[in-house]
């Protein structure tokens, strides 16, 4: 975990914070998996829940219990809006 990680993770009440669609508790994703979804972005084949096409990396995400869905953190913000979500599908981004 990088600085910029562990500054987030202080500052994030993750105790509190829950999965709007699951309610699921949500804990700081891997670096690996961040890393993955960026160069998704990077090449432009990332859709959020809503279809959309994914342009803007990531600093960060949060993701359910379940490993299911990821919800991105840009500029320090987590953005806990189901259609912004992402989903791993079959082991990969």
């Amino acid at each position: 975990m990088n600085q910029d990680t562990k500054d987030l993770a202080a500052r994030l009440p993750l105790h509190l914070l829950r999965c709007p669609a699951t309610a699921q508790k949500l804990s700081l994703a891997d670096a690996a998996d961040v890393a993955a979804f960026n160069a998704a972005i990077l090449r432009r084949s990332l859709r959020n829940c809503s279809g959309t096409l994914v342009q803007q990396p990531m600093d960060a995400a949060l993701v359910t219990a379940d490993g299911a869905l990821f919800y991105p953190v840009v500029d320090g913000v987590a953005i806990l809006m189901l259609d912004q979500a992402l989903v791993r599908r079959s082991g990969t981004v």
